[in-house]
């Protein structure tokens, strides 16, 4: 199973679960208000944006489910556990390059910062002394 696959059904999950509280919700919302004569215009907004959230959700979870058979053919591109970023199959030597550079780049500056500080630290002294 990839991990693209496992971030699918994980996101399917959790929609599901929005969307039986949403649904709960507008139920209990109706049933409550039905119950103790409670004018409409007084909850609609309510019920509207939930009716709106619950619709979202049904949406999402449509597109996910049609999304789970997609992903086992999709090109072996994973996220690590660890990071969200996509992680190829062959890292390749770009990230051998670009760690390589970084790393001179952060010397190169390091040495020029202490340079300068060295250098305004020798003519305070001259100056004092």
């Amino acid at each position: 199973m990839n991990s693209n696959r496992e971030l699918l059904e994980d996101q399917l999950k959790k929609h599901e679960a929005l969307l039986k509280g949403f649904n709960a919700y507008i139920k209990e919302l109706k049933d409550t208000t039905a119950k103790l004569g409670t004018d409409k215009q007084h909850f609609e907004g309510e019920l509207f944006e939930a009716e709106n959230n619950a619709k979202y959700y049904e949406d999402e979870i449509a597109r996910l489910k049609k999304e789970l058979p997609e992903s086992d053919k999709a090109p072996g591109v994973q996220a690590a556990a660890d990071t969200i970023l996509p992680q190829t199959v062959k890292q390749g030597v770009g990230s051998l390059i670009f760690s390589s550079i970084s790393f001179l780049a952060g010397a190169v500056l390091g040495s020029k910062m202490k340079s300068r500080r060295g250098g305004k630290d020798a003519r305070e002294e001259k100056r004092d002394g």
